[in-house]
């Protein structure tokens, strides 16, 4: 894998045109819930010229840069058993109370930082010094794995930057903080209006990562569907939605997902 550098990050970055010196003020947030995401299993070729390397690595960087900059912090964490046979990978996790920031808690293999921040509560960093934190850390996240686990990270990354963007357009309403919050508890206790508001985000979060995607250029979509489609399976099935009512089935029928594809696994 060839050495990243630093001016072939800073021509991709989305919002170059500001003042690199300019500092970046972090946004504050109040919610108490963090989304999971699920396991997936990817089963695809990819390149592994550095061509490819350099693309995925580009994207990631826009991507990431964004989330900084929006005040919330990166921070790496390896995989989470759960008691539910799923594995957690990557969660997005609102701020616990108003003198904390969001998280988006990732598998950043290699990366040396625990987490990367654009504020502290005693120091904004200039745009100059995000990119260089952003620059080493996926050198040392580059050097330490290949392409096809750059392709799922890049993945798994969009589709928590989905749920981030959904909770700031206001979307983390009462029902899906009590879904979540007894979501891998007990389900008879879980009232469908509830089950149907967590499904309805995982929904719009992967809504909004393809979105993102899309205005990368992003090219893999055989395998984004796949990842997508088999995310929305495990919470389909924990959820019980197979076992859900005329309302809220018309409601599921209308959010663009053939649950034929999700009832497999049920």
């Amino acid at each position: 894998m060839s050495k990243i550098t630093t001016n072939r990050i800073n021509r991709t970055t989305s919002i170059s045109s500001q003042n690199r010196n300019t500092p970046i003020n972090p946004i504050k947030y109040n919610f108490n819930d963090r989304l999971e995401f699920s396991e997936q299993i990817l089963d695809t070729t990819v390149a592994t010229d550095d061509s490819t390397s350099h693309k995925l690595i580009d994207m990631l960087f826009r991507l990431l840069f964004e989330i900084l900059c929006s005040g919330c912090s990166i921070i790496r964490r390896g995989a989470i058993k759960t008691n539910h046979n799923s594995q957690i990978e990557a969660s997005f996790q609102p701020p616990r109370s108003s003198g904390h920031k969001a998280r988006i808690y990732l598998p950043l293999s290699g990366m040396q930082a625990s987490q990367i921040d654009a504020a502290t509560n005693y120091l904004s960093y200039t745009q100059q010094q995000v990119r260089e934190q952003l620059i080493l850390a996926l050198q040392q996240v580059a050097a330490s794995c290949d392409n096809r686990t750059l392709l799922k990270l890049l993945i798994l990354t969009c589709h928590e930057y989905g749920h981030f963007i959904s909770y700031l357009q206001g979307f983390h309403d009462q029902q899906l903080k009590t879904g979540l919050s007894i979501m891998w508890g007990n389900f008879t206790k879980l009232q469908e209006k509830c089950s149907y508001a967590v499904f309805n985000e995982e929904v719009t979060a992967w809504r909004l990562a393809e979105n993102k995607l899309r205005s990368y250029k992003f090219s893999y979509w055989p395998l984004f569907n796949q990842v997508k489609i088999n995310s929305l399976k495990v919470y389909y099935q924990q959820l019980q939605l197979a076992n859900a009512g005329i309302d809220t089935y018309c409601k599921l029928s209308l959010l663009g997902i053939d649950l034929k594809q999700l009832q497999s696994l049920s």
